[in-house]
């Protein structure tokens, strides 16, 4: 079985978001002919499928010799946005304030399977809700269609209670799959910034949707350690992962997502 890279699972991943915002504006529908009211309050409502990254120091795995990147995990969730926009000649400045709501299993995903070669890290615990203050600086293209972007603050709940790590190595005749695990207790609240790009279309004269890329970087403030290795051999299939960390770590995401914005 031939390895992969984990980040060019990453990569292709959001080369894949990308591709699918393509599709979908090739399929939009015809604008709608109306003096649409960009100015004034609005509720937007969406739902993101988000690519996370878990980046901590001296985190080394390699598979069949091959180096990899650890820490990574795939969710989804859904957002509700409030906003206030107003025109400034062609530009329609707005301030948004936002809630990604629930929490997710940061090892949503993230696991190794028997008869599969991985070697992966990550930590036990939950992200979320996040909280984001944004602005936005939107501008029209096409009659009822408007593109934006948008830079501000983010703040998330993090709960982790363990350090785990993974590895898994297999050939036509036999397997093995090692698990280890150690306390890495976190409860704090992750701190960043986010940015997000964006297109919206009228459906109606108050009503719009839009697709939108969102990347985020978090800071997590932890004085806790851990230190952990595991490794496997099945036949000339070997993986090995290595955790050594102490302190604080980052959490990096990227997300598509679907919107509905309502206009009062």
């Amino acid at each position: 079985m031939k390895p992969k890279r984990q980040g060019g699972k990453v990569t292709g991943a959001w080369f894949g978001h990308c591709r699918a915002i393509a599709i979908c504006l090739a399929l939009l529908p015809a604008p709608v002919a109306a003096d649409i009211p960009w100015v004034g309050p609005y509720l937007e409502v969406g739902i993101g499928l988000t690519d996370n990254r878990l980046s901590l120091s001296q985190n080394h795995g390699v598979v069949d010799g091959v180096a990899i990147r650890q820490g990574l995990w795939r969710s989804d969730a859904g957002f509700v946005a409030l906003g206030y926009g107003h025109l400034r000649g062609a530009l329609r400045v707005s301030a948004e304030i936002e809630a990604q709501i629930g929490s997710r299993p940061m090892v949503s995903g993230g696991s190794c399977r028997l008869g599969r070669v991985c070697a992966r890290s990550n930590l036990i615990g939950t992200l979320g809700p996040i909280y984001r203050l944004r602005a936005r600086l939107g501008r029209a293209i096409a009659p009822g269609v408007a593109v934006s972007v948008g830079l501000g603050l983010s703040a998330a709940e993090i709960n982790a209670s363990r350090a785990l790590v993974q590895v898994a190595s297999a050939t036509t005749t036999g397997a093995a799959l090692v698990r280890a695990s150690s306390p890495f207790v976190v409860d704090d609240l992750a701190r960043g910034g986010h940015v997000v790009l964006g297109i919206n279309q009228a459906l109606s004269a108050r009503v719009t949707w839009g697709l939108s890329l969102l990347h985020e970087r978090l800071h997590v403030a932890s004085d806790s350690a851990v230190s952990i290795t595991a490794a496997t051999m099945s036949g000339p299939s070997r993986a090995m992962v290595q955790l050594d960390h102490r302190g604080d770590f980052t959490i990096e995401s990227r997300a598509l997502r679907l919107s509905l914005t309502w206009r009062f």
